[in-house]
């Protein structure tokens, strides 16, 4: 690669991470892949089987997904999305996290392992 192009992909921590991002760059990732990861991730909700862990991880990959091609999503975003895909059985947890302080981002939302 050209110095160039080697700083541009240097902060990858994984060469998937890195190829998916260069795959995007160069015309593999279409828009229509790009809008299908949107919506995938704008209408995905909790599944009531599913342990809150699951969930999470689910929805970490997905947050994952839309980075790796480019459609960076805000740490607060990420949180109301979180709090959005919740099911309505879900109410307590939507209100900690919709007014617990110490919650700024994806990471912050952490969760017993029981589930919900």
């Amino acid at each position: 690669m050209q110095d160039d192009l080697i700083g541009a992909y240097k902060n990858f921590t994984t060469a998937k991470e890195m190829w998916d991002r260069l795959r995007f760059d160069f015309g593999e990732t279409s828009v229509t892949r790009l809008r299908s990861l949107v919506l995938k991730f704008e209408i995905y909700m909790k599944e009531s089987k599913n342990l809150m862990t699951e969930h999470l991880r689910i929805m970490s990959t997905m947050i994952r997904g839309l980075n790796n091609v480019g459609n960076m999503l805000f740490d607060e975003q990420q949180v109301q999305d979180v709090i959005r895909s919740l099911l309505d059985s879900c109410i307590n947890m939507r209100q900690i996290l919709a007014f617990n302080e110490n919650i700024n981002n994806f990471v912050d939302v952490n969760f017993s392992p029981s589930g919900a």
